[in-house]
């Protein structure tokens, strides 16, 4: 990535946290933000979107923070029966694509070998839009 990429990515999102917290008058909002790479999405959920940086919290808080803990680490019991990944590691930001992680969402987990659900599919349950959130929510858990 040349340096004037590196700068236009790092004024969009300082801009974008300020206008976010200063929508939202909360923490969650102000937290940093991921910078763009290939296939990512990269921003953590603004006010804009539906629900707020606040209701993607809760929307995770709800759905996913048994599984995967509050930080994203997985560092939970079931979490630690089904060898959860990290969402909070590089080496896995870099490894998964926003379609992957929207497809995880929407579909589920099975395990191979007996076809038990290791982890619920939510696409019937959650709109596109929060489950958009959710992906970027994961993407923004690497700088939390």
């Amino acid at each position: 990535m040349n340096q004037d990429r590196r700068q236009a990515v790092r004024a969009r999102s300082v801009v974008a946290r300020l206008a976010a917290a200063a929508l939202a008058g909360n923490a969650l909002a102000a937290a940093p933000l991921r910078a763009e790479g290939p296939g990512q999405s990269g921003d953590a959920p603004a006010a804009g979107q539906p629900g707020g940086a606040q209701g993607v919290a809760d929307l995770w808080k709800a759905r996913c923070s048994s599984c995967h803990g509050l930080d994203g680490k997985g560092h939970t019991r079931t979490g630690a029966k089904w060898k959860i990944d990290d969402f909070t590691r590089p080496k896995w930001q870099r490894a998964m694509q926003d379609d992957e992680i929207r497809r995880t969402i929407e579909t589920g987990v099975r395990q191979k070998r007996t076809g038990k659900v290791k982890m619920p599919a939510f696409g019937k349950k959650l709109t596109p839009e929060e489950i958009n959130s959710l992906v970027a929510w994961v993407r923004s858990l690497e700088h939390r």
